[in-house]
Parts: structure tokens; sequence; C-alpha cells
């Protein structure tokens, strides 16, 4: 993962949620590496550092809605003025797929399945809770490429999904009078 370098599109925030974001990077939830192979090509990829997925690319791309993100532990304290967001990866696979033609080919893709949720300090429940899958292309070149362009799915697929819930905009509220936003 270190080597992956995704380019994500960039979120247009014109004020940012006066909060800290909490991202809770729990290892029972996000494993720090992964193998995965194809069931019908001799092909296997090794995954390490897949934190960096939480740490680096999903605080990037959560950067602009808040003051501040951080990612945490599990258990850590949070201050006054907080939102909190949990990251789970229910699995990383590889998928094979026949393509017939007039020659048939066998195309691999790279499957993240993964879930991503944010609640408001003190909020009983979530305001937003996203659960997805993101894949590569079939046109992958090499491991690196591979997950580049999950962690580039995934990402888009999320912030797709946070613009249509209109999540910035009750946060935004939220932050200023207090009051829990509805998920509704």
């Amino acid at each position: 993962m270190a080597k992956v370098v995704a380019k994500q599109p960039s979120l247009q925030v014109a004020k940012p949620i006066a909060a800290t974001l909490y991202i809770v990077l729990d290892p029972a939830k996000v494993k720090q590496a992964y193998h995965v192979s194809s069931a019908r090509r001799k092909l296997s990829l090794d995954i390490s550092e897949f934190d960096l997925f939480v740490s680096r690319d999903l605080k990037n791309a959560m950067a602009p809605n808040f003051e501040h993100v951080e990612v945490v532990a599990p258990g850590a304290a949070f201050t006054a003025k907080y939102v909190v967001a949990d990251v789970k990866v229910d699995n990383v696979e590889m998928k094979d797929e026949a393509i017939e033609g007039a020659v048939s080919v066998i195309s691999t893709r790279l499957v993240l399945t993964w879930a991503f949720a944010v609640r408001p300090a003190e909020a009983d429940d979530y305001l937003f809770s996203f659960a997805g899958s993101a894949a590569s292309t079939d046109t992958a070149n090499g491991p690196e490429d591979f997950v580049r362009q999950v962690v580039e799915s995934a990402i888009s697929g999320l912030l797709q999904k946070w613009g249509e819930g209109d999540v910035h905009s009750k946060l935004l509220e939220w932050s200023h009078n207090g009051n829990a936003p509805s998920a509704g």
C-alpha cells in the first residue's frame, strides 16, 4: 500500500464543519495485510500496510469536510466537539470473470467490500452509514495498479453517497446549533 498513489476526486466544500472527525482504525475491523488469489489464474497478491487505506486515503478524502481529521485507535478520548467514524473491511478478494468472444479470456479484478459510518458526539445512532464494494478495472498493470484502482473506486463511491445524503450540510448545522441531526 505504501507505493500506491491514488488520485481521489476533490470534494468542493465552502465551509468545513467546526469539529474534529475521529476515524477509528480498529485492527479487528481493518487488517494490516491481506493475501488474495485468483481461483482460475495463477495470480496472487499480498497487500501489506492496508491500514494506509484508512490512515492516509480515507483521512485525505474526508479532510475538506472538517476542521481537523485524526485517525485513532479504539477507545481513544475525544474532544468536546467531535464526529466519530467507524470503518470496517468485510472482504478483499480477487474475482475472475470469463469474457467470451472470438477468444475466451479470464479477467481478474480486485474487489474490496467495506463500510464507513459517522455519528456526531454523543449521538446514539449513525447519521450516515455507507456499505459498498469497489473493484479494479480489468486493465490492471501489476499489484500496485490493482490496489490503486480499488482505493480510487472505494473513495469515489463513498464521496458520491456522502454528497447525495447531504451529510456535510447536516453536520454543519449540528456544529452550529449542537442539536443532533436526523439521519432522514
